[in-house]
């Protein structure tokens, strides 16, 4: 995340910041908050064309959570068309809570399915790090490329959920909270700076203290109950595997994975309840033929001595970790006895890896899918594309250095 000042005065000291306060003392929408995106994927303030300009850590997250519904209405929009789903997808929605998942709308056709999972933190479906979103371009900070990558290729997405284990319980009269799966709630227009008075607004967005804000948060919380099959981001994964791949894509045959940051530890998560704790070799057995690749970037390396051996080699024979570095993409980088294969990601800063190193990562999909027959194994064809992308990425310094 992005260097939070410690004080808002601080941030905006000797500046008018009341063409920054939201539109109004209940904002829902990027509009309310005075913000839209711009066609180059940059977030600017409307008025004045401007970054944003952070006024509060009130004001920081909220503002988060529009971004974070712009970024799902994108996701539903025609032009990525997928589907927003409730996670599970047997919720009750009047009475539990739940999450949203997204998924192609064609889910039914798709043979071939590249599952994305974020890290840890605030991020959600379609989020690769929240400040990106907010304070550099969209492509860089989404998922958005890798879908369009997927589309182009006519692969179906899944776009998880892992970080959302709390919701809120619905209430008496039945209706769904904003994260069951329904449309965002319709952007307030009721009120207005004029309407309820700027020297209101302000108390509210700039005044509030950040451990005010962080104590209202903590309330809030509190209040919320765990959510379903997602209580924990590996639990999250492991059921994503078992219930929603099948519902939702009943003709896949083929599964790749792209998982950053924390989430390399919910896909080993995975890798073990299917390989080990389910007991089942026939499960084992499909999961070995559907699964022929996993791309990780600067992710968390979580085998462990202790794992077995079955589950070591299906994660070192399978994946590649394109990790933060100041080598260029695909150099190749030491591993130890339990990490899978790692490259560099060609940057430096560990948010920016997953958009880094994303041709690579399809360069290697697409390698699998056309030397991995579907419904077959091959364990051979990772480490190989792996050897192929880093002798390219030698012959690509030494000819940087010549011409320097």
């Amino acid at each position: 995340m992005a260097a939070i000042p410690t004080s808002a005065g601080a941030a905006i000291a000797q500046e008018n910041i009341d063409i920054y306060l939201p539109h109004c003392l209940d904002p829902v929408s990027l509009q309310d908050f005075g913000y839209a995106y711009q066609p180059d994927g940059t977030l600017r303030h409307i008025a004045t064309q401007t970054p944003f300009k952070f006024l509060s850590q009130k004001h920081y997250d909220l503002l988060g959570n529009a971004v974070v519904e712009e970024i799902y209405r994108m996701m539903e929009s025609s032009e990525m068309n997928l589907r927003r789903h409730p996670f599970p997808l047997d919720a009750d929605l009047a009475s539990e809570p739940s999450c949203p998942i997204f998924a192609s709308a064609n889910a039914e056709e798709c043979e071939t399915v590249m599952l994305l999972c974020q890290g840890s933190g605030a991020v959600r479906p379609g989020m690769w790090a929240r400040a990106l979103c907010m304070n550099n371009t969209l492509d860089r900070g989404t998922v958005f490329p890798y879908i369009r990558d997927a589309q182009s290729r006519g692969w179906g997405v899944l776009v998880l959920n892992p970080n959302e284990n709390l919701g809120a319980v619905p209430t008496g009269n039945g209706a769904a909270n904003a994260n069951e799966g329904d449309a965002p709630p319709a952007v307030a227009t009721s009120s207005s700076a004029t309407a309820d008075g700027i020297d209101a607004i302000r108390a509210a967005w700039v005044d509030v203290s950040k451990e005010e804000w962080a104590a209202k948060s903590r309330a809030e919380r509190a209040a919320m109950q765990w959510i379903r099959d997602s209580d924990a981001p590996e639990v999250h994964m492991i059921s994503a595997y078992n219930n929603v791949l099948p519902a939702l894509f009943p003709n896949m045959k083929r599964l790749l994975i792209v998982a950053h940051s924390y989430g390399g530890k919910c896909v080993t998560a995975l890798v073990r309840s299917v390989i080990v704790q389910s007991n089942d070799e026939g499960k084992s057995a499909r999961f070995h033929s559907l699964v022929p690749a996993i791309a990780l970037t600067d992710a968390i390396n979580d085998l462990k001595r202790q794992d077995r051996k079955t589950v070591k080699s299906f994660m070192q024979q399978r994946t590649i970790n394109w990790i933060a570095s100041s080598k260029h993409l695909d150099a190749s980088m030491p591993i130890g006895p339990e990490k899978s294969l790692e490259l560099s990601s060609g940057h430096t800063d560990h948010v920016h890896t997953s958009e880094s190193c994303r041709t690579s990562v399809m360069s290697l999909f697409d390698e699998v899918c056309r030397a991995i027959p579907v419904g077959k194994e091959d364990i051979s064809v990772v480490a190989k594309h792996c050897a192929k992308l880093s002798s390219a990425a030698r012959r690509n310094e030494v000819n940087t250095s010549e011409c320097c």
